[in-house]
Order: structure tokens, then sequence, then C-alpha cells
């Protein structure tokens, strides 16, 4: 015996044979477990180990009898350039603006006369017939992951990675101004909301702060609110009536609680107080939300969700989304005539509230994700009768 044939004998007696069915469903199984906080990471081990052994027997049934590492090599396949899949519920925005994968996320606004886009690589105003025009150079650095909020007339922005400033665009008159600087000291916000009569901004990185305050843009000032029982690192906060601020997120580090649920949290504007409401028993590191004018949709990056009305004693638990697990930030929107649309890695779905079904939709990339590259998603928002805004890396979208 030649020692090729010793060896191919001895790796076959120590591999034991693939069967690819029992595999992909103990795979299934794993993802399913109670440990669902590592479940998308569990995933790839197991998913790398099974191609492994496949790969292990594969080999071993191709190797040549005479001599091994002699076949031909096949080049390697040729990059080609993507471009968004446009039909079905999607439909393409015709403008240079776009998202820098991986950079944060600048300020999206829905106003009277179509969006502001506004931040370290985008100051645009998109109007409702498509046009994009420049915005003028803003009185503060442009940058990214702002608050932001559309009283309208003007678009007010404040904060950002490393900055605590913030400016007001006037869009009829088309200038910027300087607004009074804040008592805050995150610059990155939990939430940003427009109340009727002042923008609330509270929370954020760095820290998870629990501080907040409230701007009037009539006087140009600030007064502070009522600290928050704990701070959130990450998350959103939807207005759900002119005095009522719910927040969700993250409570871990800094003045936040550490806890392995997310954490929710009520503001009431007219008594500067807030209320701790129910656990929604989603995920705590990553997590998003929609106000409906009825109830809140909330979900996670383990793809549970869950709903809350103002007022329940508890959070009611919806189905699962029917997407593939991921170490992604989720995101998403509401609009009554679509539904609330969730991106998360380059997949959507969206929910139907009469039905309380999820829908996995056309993908708007006809690319894969490899960890630092592809389609993502950035703010979606809102329009009046086109259904929603997505800033993506390929490009601003509607889906209707």
């Amino acid at each position: 015996m030649d020692d090729d044939t010793r060896l191919r004998s001895r790796l076959q007696t120590l591999t034991a044979p693939v069967d690819e069915a029992a595999a992909w469903a103990g795979l299934e199984a794993r993802f399913r477990r109670d440990e669902r906080a590592r479940r998308a990471r569990r995933v790839v081990v197991a998913v790398v180990s099974v191609a492994a052994v496949v790969a292990v027997t594969v080999l071993l049934a191709a190797l040549p009898s005479d001599e091994a590492g002699t076949g031909p090599v096949a080049p390697p396949s040729d990059p080609r350039p993507v471009e968004p899949v446009v039909g079905g519920r999607w439909e393409r925005v015709d403008s240079d603006v776009s998202l820098v994968p991986f950079l944060g996320d600048p300020v999206v606004v829905n106003t009277y006369d179509g969006l502001l886009v506004w931040g370290r690589t985008a100051q645009a105003h998109i109007s409702r017939d498509g046009q994009t025009r420049p915005l003028p150079p803003a009185p503060i650095v442009a940058r990214d992951d702002a608050g932001g909020a559309w009283t309208g007339s003007q678009l007010i922005v404040w904060g950002g990675q490393s900055e605590l400033d913030g400016a007001a665009y006037d869009l009829a008159a088309d200038q910027w101004r300087e607004i009074a600087p804040s008592p805050l000291s995150r610059g990155i916000p939990i939430a940003t909301v427009w109340t009727g009569t002042e923008v609330l901004v509270w929370g954020g990185l760095p820290g998870g702060g629990h501080e907040g305050a409230a701007y009037n843009p009539v006087t140009d000032s600030w007064r502070s609110i009522t600290d928050a029982p704990f701070g959130l690192s990450r998350g959103n906060g939807v207005l759900v009536d002119s005095n009522t601020l719910i927040v969700l997120g993250a409570a871990q580090g800094g003045d936040a609680v550490r806890t392995a649920s997310a954490q929710a949290m009520q503001y009431d504007a007219l008594n500067d107080a807030w209320t701790v409401l129910p656990e929604p028993d989603l995920n705590s590191n990553a997590t998003w939300m929609v106000w409906t004018g009825e109830e809140v949709i909330a979900w996670d990056y383990l793809l549970q969700a869950r709903s809350y009305r103002p007022g329940d004693a508890d959070w009611t638990t919806l189905p699962e989304l029917p997407l593939d697990g991921g170490e992604c930030y989720p995101g998403g929107g509401w609009d009554a005539t679509v539904g609330v649309l969730v991106t998360y890695c380059d997949q959507v779905a969206v929910f139907d509230v009469t039905a309380r079904q999820w829908t996995q939709e056309q993908m708007p990339f006809a690319v894969e994700l490899d960890g630092t590259e592809g389609g993502l998603f950035g703010p979606v928002e809102a329009t009046e009768g086109r259904g929603l805004f997505v800033l993506t890396s390929e490009g601003p979208l509607l889906f209707r």
C-alpha cells in the first residue's frame, strides 16, 4: 500500500460520514435555544463547523488515486457591480444622497415639501417630485448621529458623535442659525422629538445618561427636565401624544443599570415626571420601536417582537420576525399604508397590524453581506402619501 492510499484510509477512518439534513436540523434546534443572547454567534460557529466537515469529506472523495494536488485551480470570480433591486414594493429615488456604511446615521426628517437629510456626508433637500438640492452650509460642523426634529417650519439638529452644539434650518428662508447652548452633556441622544411647542432631547451616549432637556425655538432657550430613573445607552424614543414620550433600549454602563432585558420608560411632559414601564422581554443589546397611532411595536436583534398600548400592565408577545439572525442593529419605520417596516442586515420584513403577521419582503439589494460591506440600511422616514423613505448605502429608496 503506497503512502497516499494509507493517508486516505486513515482520514476516512477518522472522519465520520456527514448527514447534512441532520446537521442542519441540529443547527436549527440550536438557533432556538433559551440562551438567545448568543444565538447569532452560535449559529455562525455551528455553520462553519458543519461546512468544514463536509469539505473534508468532499476532498477525500475527490482525491486522485495516484497523486494529490495536481488538479486545475479555478480562477477567482470577477467582482461585479451591484445595483439595487427595483421592483415589487421598492422604487428608486433619483438622488445622489446615500448612506456611508458604518460611519453613523444622518438626520432625515419629513417636511411639508419633501425630505431634509443632514449629516457628515449629505446635506440636501429632496422635494416630493424627486428633485435634490444641496443645503447651505450650517453654522456648526456637519456630523453623524445627531438628534433631529422637524417643527413644522424648521429642522432642529443637536449633538452628534462628539459635539454638544446645535443649529436650526428654516426651509422657507433656506437659512441656518446656531441655537443657544444646551445643558446636556451626552452628544448622541436616544430621543429627539417635537411636542408641538418644544424639542425634547433625552439620554444617549456616551455612558447611557439619564438627563434630558427641552428646546423652545421661539425663545431660543432650553430648560432641563427631570432626570429619568436610569439611563439608556442605546435605543430610541417615540412620541405617543403631544405630552407623552416612551423610550426603549439598552440599560448598560455609565449611569445606566445593567439588565439582560431591554428597559422602557414613559415621560409625562405636563407633569415633568417619569414612569418605569413593564419590561418587554427583549434583548438589551439592540432594539427599535415605532408608534402606529394606537400601539408601540418593538423588536430586537434576536428577531423577537412585542407590542404595547399605553396604560397596559404588560407587553404582548408577537410572532418572531421571519428573517435570518445576524449581528445587526435593527431599524425601521411606520406608515399607515405600508405597515411596520423592519430593516435588518440586508433583509426587510413588514408587520400587518390588523392580521398580526410578519411577511418577509423582497430584498432591495442583490448583494450578500460579508461582515464589512454590502447593502446597509440607515434612517427610515414616513412621507406624505409616498410610502417610507429608506436611506441605504446604495442610495435612497421608497418602500410602498
